[in-house]
């Protein structure tokens, strides 16, 4: 047999599992637009300093018909330039781009066959990682679109490549969970801890 019956049962559990969190549940989508408001609302405190304009992230509003859409979960950036008062709202989907690589990082953990301390340590490690890059999603477009990088700079060409090619690209939102998945079980593995922690080639003890 090409896969063992534990590896079926394993690649069953995964599917049952990831389609049970990537659904997108009504109630766990307002939880989550709640808790994407609050990291997006730090994340623009730290990185756009810019005069004469605040932005804001809210969770839409489920009334309101503008701010949904099907399948997705919507947050509501809201852009005020205290000069004129003026206001902008403008919904943005969370979940493909936020919430589906967290989902399927969590599914693809939760099958592993690990020790509980090492699935630990991938657990913290990747769910860290995965919010770097939501942080960077959320702050790099707005920071070279309020002018907080300067367009001709080298920072406003390393943003550019980093946006396009580790955020943008949407097939991303399952391929990066699984990178970070398979890294960190590489380093966290007795011969992966080794590996790095040593000068030169690991030798095999007799």
């Amino acid at each position: 047999m090409l896969m063992s019956r534990k590896g079926l049962a394993r690649l069953a559990a995964f599917v049952c599992l990831f389609a049970a969190l990537t659904y997108p549940w009504a109630a766990l989508g307002h939880a989550f637009e709640s808790a994407f408001s609050s990291v997006a609302n730090v994340s623009l405190g730290a990185f756009l300093a810019v005069q004469n304009v605040q932005a804001r992230f809210t969770a839409a509003d489920p009334r309101v018909a503008e701010e949904q859409s099907p399948g997705e979960w919507n947050v509501v950036l809201s852009v005020k330039n205290t000069t004129s008062e003026q206001v902008s709202r403008v919904p943005l989907g969370v979940r493909r781009i936020a919430y589906v690589p967290f989902a399927t990082f969590i599914a693809l953990i939760a099958v592993t066959p690990v020790t509980r301390r090492r699935k630990l340590v991938v657990v913290a490690a990747g769910l860290g990682l995965l919010l770097v890059r939501v942080v960077v999603a959320v702050s790099l477009p707005l920071a070279r679109h309020f002018g907080a990088i300067e367009k001709d700079s080298l920072g406003n060409l390393l943003s550019r490549v980093v946006y396009y090619s580790l955020i943008e690209p949407p097939n991303l939102m399952y391929a990066a969970p699984i990178v970070v998945w398979a890294l960190l079980l590489l380093v966290t593995a007795p011969r992966g801890s080794a590996w790095l922690s040593s000068k030169g080639p690991v030798r095999a003890q007799i």
